[in-house]
């Protein structure tokens, strides 16, 4: 689904609903105020997914796993989505990434997902455990970027190979959880990611941080499952309904996106504040498989 534009949460996913997978959603410029977010989600019994989507821009979190004492946190599953500036709708940096309240989290799973804040920003975060802490949780393989990129509190998780761009606190996270990469500056390179659609072949997810600044780059789509021959096109998700910035047929070989010149969309919200284009720093495209 795409969800936009819409005057309180982008979805709601409580405790009472089981047996649930959100996945591969695009959730942006949602909310009015700071209890509007992209999915907000709380669970006590069977695992929760929340997979491969891209959550941006509302008016409060991103995604906002979060209750008071009375609440339940538990066996959430958190993979592979894409979490970036939300808060700025309403020039207001908020978490990217929240999981955690009144009660333990437990059973946590957060892992191979991107987010991003522009690091030299003053605001945004995200943040594991919140109050009451997690346990028996692994977070591996994600990207925290921002310029405080992982508040971590009263958790002891499985934590490996993840990229912190920005501080962390508490400071002493390097030597409590040294199978990770710290980064308190501005890196340089690029990574790219592609992540294929689990139910729709040839429909992927590119994930781009460039830090070098590069006007253009070339992307490798082997990854994508498009078929030698198949038509595609290529949207910048940060202006999902404006035209394709690249459209052709596959041929195997890598296809060059532009990091610059491109501008987001306007929010329906008349109190709204449009934001910035994320590029050429941070850039986030949709790859569609068209007959």
């Amino acid at each position: 689904m795409i969800l936009h534009d819409l005057p309180a949460q982008g979805m709601g996913i409580w405790a009472e609903s089981v047996d649930v997978e959100a996945y591969g959603n695009i959730i942006y410029y949602n909310g009015t105020n700071d209890l509007d977010h992209g999915i907000y989600v709380q669970n006590m019994t069977d695992p929760k997914k929340i997979e491969d989507n891209i959550i941006f821009e509302q008016a409060s979190h991103g995604l906002h796993a979060y209750g008071s004492s009375n609440a339940y946190l538990d066996h959430l599953y958190v993979a592979g989505n894409v979490i970036f500036n939300n808060g700025l709708l309403r020039d207001e940096p908020q978490r990217n990434i929240l999981i955690g309240g009144g009660r333990v989290a437990h059973d946590m799973t957060v892992r191979d997902n991107f987010t991003y804040f522009p690091p030299a920003s003053a605001h945004g975060s995200n943040n594991l455990g919140y109050v009451a802490g997690c346990a028996d949780s692994v977070v591996t393989g994600n990207a925290f970027v921002g310029p405080n990129a992982l508040t971590l509190v009263n958790c002891l998780p499985a934590m490996t190979k993840n990229i912190f761009v920005g501080s962390v606190d508490p400071t002493d996270l390097p030597q409590e959880f040294n199978d990770n990469t710290y980064l308190p500056s501005l890196p340089t390179g690029m990574q790219v990611s592609v992540r294929p659609n689990r139910y729709e072949a040839g429909r992927a997810h590119v994930v781009v941080y460039n830090w070098d600044l590069q006007t253009q780059i070339n992307v490798d789509l082997s990854a994508s499952g498009l078929r030698n021959g198949q038509n595609y096109e290529i949207r910048d998700v940060q202006n999902l309904f404006d035209q394709p910035i690249l459209s052709g047929t596959y041929t195997g070989a890598p296809v060059t996106l532009p990091m610059t010149g491109l501008r987001t969309a306007i929010p329906t919200w008349n109190h709204a504040v449009t934001p910035r284009s994320t590029l050429p720093e941070f850039g986030v495209f949709l790859v569609l498989p068209r007959s």
